[in-house]
């Protein structure tokens, strides 16, 4: 009960990040001139509240980046970057807790219909700013909820923007996971190393209460001794290509994936493709 408690705080914050961020003691002195730092960061808090993503981070950009490298102000700053991205926390949290798509990557695919590769670059950017924090054990709980919630909507950007491009939830007809460029070498890092930030980052947290997320990741991380290095923490260029390989059949896959392997299974699509998913 007091990690569920604790869980609710963190989202409590996160959602005042994206829909709320309000007031403070010296609102009068912060725009009182509308040149300060202070006062551009107000300004942009007041953009993100009403989702003005784009110009918030415009304005982000002219304030010193030493001000925003406060701790305080990391979360919010990031935040802009995540909504961006696209990320709607208590939407994405509600559709993590009530889907019935067979898959988390199926479900990240469908959650962020008509992404295009800015948007991931938006979730990469808000991701630098919160790990310039330190790891997960150096981060808050919100620092942390923040992150996990931008990696899943980094999955979800990657997957939509490359694989579904048509935005009907599903897997393109045309898609091939093991096609380079249908899906990047870069891409599938990228969303390697999210699948273990996600993990590491919630369970800093200490809460159970989206067990059921994570649980569907690490089944994918048990199938295969080189798909167990994306459980973890790590640098996207850590993965050797037999892990990217073996990612690349288990996004495909119809029991771990988004089912572009011609309905296969994990062991079905291996088999389909050996030696031709680099």
């Amino acid at each position: 009960m007091e990690n569920n408690s604790n869980f609710l705080k963190h989202c409590f914050f996160i959602t005042l990040l994206f829909l709320t961020i309000g007031c403070t003691q010296n609102i009068f002195d912060e725009i009182a001139n509308k040149d300060t730092d202070e006062a551009k960061y107000f300004e942009a808090r007041q953009k993100i509240n009403s989702r003005s993503y784009g110009e918030a981070i415009e304005i982000l950009e002219t304030i010193e980046p030493s001000y925003l490298q406060v701790r305080e102000r990391v979360p919010v700053y990031a935040s802009a970057y995540s909504g961006r991205c696209g990320l709607e926390f208590l939407t994405l949290l509600n559709s993590i807790q009530n889907s019935s798509v067979q898959t988390i990557f199926l479900l990240l695919m469908s959650a962020f219909p008509g992404a295009q590769a800015a948007n991931v670059q938006d979730c990469l950017q808000a991701e630098g700013i919160i790990e310039a924090v330190g790891d997960e054990t150096a981060r808050n709980g919100d620092e942390n909820l923040l992150i996990a919630f931008n990696s899943l909507a980094k999955i979800g950007t990657i997957l939509s923007s490359l694989a579904d491009t048509d935005d009907d939830g599903a897997a393109d007809g045309t898609f091939d996971q093991c096609d380079n460029t249908d899906f990047p070498d870069t891409m599938v890092r990228e969303l390697g190393s999210s699948i273990g930030t996600t993990i590491a980052s919630l369970g800093a947290i200490g809460t159970s209460y989206i067990d059921g997320a994570t649980q569907e990741v690490e089944a994918l991380c048990d199938e295969h001794p080189n798909l167990e290095i994306f459980c973890s923490p790590t640098d996207p260029a850590d993965f050797d290509p037999a892990e990217v390989e073996a990612l690349r059949i288990a996004i495909g896959s119809s029991d771990l994936g988004i089912n572009s392997c011609g309905g296969n299974d994990f062991g079905d699509c291996a088999l389909a493709n050996v030696g031709s998913c680099p």
